[in-house]
């Protein structure tokens, strides 16, 4: 009888949490800007992203060069990749 690879019994279960917790994020996922709290960043940070140029101050660089990857998503408006974007993120956090 062999021993299970240590990373297999690390990773298996990370993914499954991940799937699900995506699975979740997805369901609940906002399909565009949303206007809540006054729209207070969900326009402007869609705009720089699809435009690669730069928010309001401090500008947001991690956010603007991530979300610019998540853009090139085949479907769906900017917001709605971003949104996606976010609960990867989320859920990658999660597991």
């Amino acid at each position: 009888m062999t021993k299970p690879n240590i990373l297999s019994r690390r990773v298996l279960p990370a993914a499954i949490v991940f799937g699900l917790s995506f699975g979740v994020y997805l369901t609940c996922l906002a399909p565009t800007i949303t206007w809540r709290n006054a729209g207070a960043d969900s326009g402007d940070l869609a705009t720089a992203v699809h435009t690669l140029g730069i928010a309001h101050p401090p500008g947001y660089p991690t956010y603007i060069l991530l979300g610019w990857l998540f853009h090139w998503l085949p479907f769906g408006d900017t917001a709605y990749r971003l949104n996606i974007m976010s609960a990867f993120w989320a859920s990658l956090s999660v597991a």
